[in-house]
């Protein structure tokens, strides 16, 4: 199930104008703070997980997923995990 975390109105940007720092402020997410750390924290795990080079199933048994959990959160999908969870993961890969 796709991340459904938006809120607020989405601005249109015009020529001219800077982005923020965090693309899910300029998203219009509710929280874009928690989402970039998230992403932050998936990225670490991702790059764990290729630095040791296991299968995303051999991952998954070690943080205590599944493959498909594994896989959607590493395309994406993570905004059901907390900050807390995602830092378990990356203690235990």
């Amino acid at each position: 199930m796709p991340c459904i975390a938006r809120g607020g109105s989405r601005g249109e940007q015009r020529a001219g104008e800077s982005c923020r720092s965090n693309v899910f402020a300029d998203l219009g997410y509710t929280d874009p703070q928690t989402h970039k750390l998230k992403a932050q924290i998936v990225s670490e795990i991702a790059d764990i997980i290729v630095g040791h080079k296991p299968t995303q199933k051999a991952a998954g048994a070690v943080m205590g997923m599944s493959q498909p959990d594994v896989s959607q959160m590493l395309n994406g999908r993570f905004c059901e995990h907390s900050v807390e969870r995602q830092m378990g993961f990356v203690t235990l890969v």
